[in-house]
């Protein structure tokens, strides 16, 4: 009796782990970040229930927790500093829980959960969308919604339409993962977050992202030959006109689509387009200048308005930018050399996508990796460490543990 309900309590709280992980920005209590720390209160619980189970990416992982905290010590004690390292923080310990619970919980039972997600995802946009963008906002990190700022669409259960579409995409990416094939369930589901990528978050960012994450998913769960690249690549433009013509001409999206004209002016002259330009660029960029040496967790925008000084005809640099808007170019530039822990963790376990075993498959990972998340994607999205222990194919036991 007593074991029973031990493990009653233990599938309640990976349970309600998991929905953290999913639902990463709902909060009651502003705090002031957007991604909420309850992913990583109930990993450390989930940690201490299961155990840590012991692999080489556990061990990178407390490795890297242990550099951060140090580069944490040698930055001024300020604001960014603390979320810089809390941030890294966030994701090891997730992605530790994680790995414990895939060990655990039969992976069909965590694709049903990623449904529920999905589903409640779209309810809520389909509310927004009915009622306004501010009609869920007591359920948001920040006090108003960008839903409808710019032409583009709602936020849904997220900060921002972008956040959003990246979410659900990063949760399509995770399901067929787990699926370890294109099956209906798994063409529903990345349908369904198709359609909400496109007709909800209407984000520019997270759809461009979509049509490459599914080309080179497409290629990466089947057999098909290599030569049919430039097929594809054809139908990619025959959807693209037709998303052209379907979406509302006052649309940020529809902005976005006819800008493949002149991508540089628009970089330049789009508010938003320009702010995930120069984060990416500047971020690789300060990488680069300092060697790949540590440039720690405080100063960021210091080095920000000096750089864009000499490059103002390629970025337009506005506003105060404390935090880096681009994982992989994050690391790079705050973590130097010593990234290579988390790209190592990152590779290691994203080499078992897919079906194929060859060069190709690795150029297509290695593309839509750096495409992907160069962008505005925090390292502490719990769904990004939740994708890649799904990558993982070694990492996950698939006979369920009475």
């Amino acid at each position: 009796m007593q074991k029973n309900r031990s493990n009653k309590l233990s599938a309640i709280l990976i349970f309600l782990f998991l929905l953290s992980v999913i639902f990463p920005y709902v909060t009651l209590i502003r705090l002031g970040s957007d991604i909420q720390p309850y992913s990583l209160l109930l990993g450390a619980s989930v940690l201490l229930v299961l155990g840590v189970y012991r692999s080489l990416e556990s061990y990178v992982s407390v490795i890297l927790l242990f550099i951060t905290v140090l580069i944490f010590c040698f930055s001024p004690v300020v604001f960014s500093s603390v979320r810089g390292m809390a941030s890294i923080l966030l994701f090891c310990v997730v992605y530790m829980a994680l790995t414990s619970v895939v060990q655990t919980v039969h992976v069909d039972k965590i694709k049903y959960i990623l449904w529920l997600g999905l589903i409640v995802y779209l309810l809520a946009a389909l509310v927004q969308k009915m009622l306004g963008p501010n009609s869920l906002i007591f359920l948001s990190p920040r006090y108003f919604s960008y839903g409808g700022f710019l032409g583009r669409g709602v936020d849904s259960l997220t900060a921002e339409p972008t956040f959003y579409g990246f979410t659900v995409l990063l949760l399509s990416m995770t399901y067929l993962n787990f699926s370890r094939r294109w099956s209906w369930d798994s063409v529903a589901f990345w349908g369904v977050s198709f359609f909400q990528t496109i007709f909800l978050a209407k984000s520019s960012s997270a759809t461009l992202t979509f049509f490459v994450v599914s080309f080179c998913y497409f290629f990466l769960f089947s057999r098909l030959s290599y030569w049919l690249v430039p097929i594809i690549g054809c139908i990619s433009l025959v959807l693209y006109f037709l998303v052209l013509n379907i979406v509302d001409v006052d649309s940020r999206l529809y902005s976005v689509l006819i800008s493949v004209n002149d991508p540089m002016s628009f970089f330049r002259d789009d508010l938003s387009a320009n702010d995930r330009f120069y984060n990416v660029y500047y971020s690789y960029k300060g990488a680069f200048d300092n060697v790949f040496l540590p440039h720690g967790f405080s100063n960021w925008y210091s080095y920000l308005m000096e750089a864009s000084k000499y490059n103002a005809d390629v970025t337009n640099v506005t506003g105060e930018d404390e935090r880096i808007l681009s994982l992989f170019g994050g690391l790079l530039y705050e973590l130097g050399f010593l990234s290579l822990l988390f790209f190592y963790l990152y590779f290691r376990s994203t080499r078992g996508i897919g079906v194929r075993n060859d060069f190709g498959a690795v150029v297509l990972i290695a593309f839509f990796s750096i495409f992907f998340f160069s962008q505005a994607i925090p390292v502490s999205h719990p769904v990004f460490a939740l994708f890649l222990v799904s990558a993982a194919k070694y990492l996950i036991k698939r006979v369920e543990v009475k």
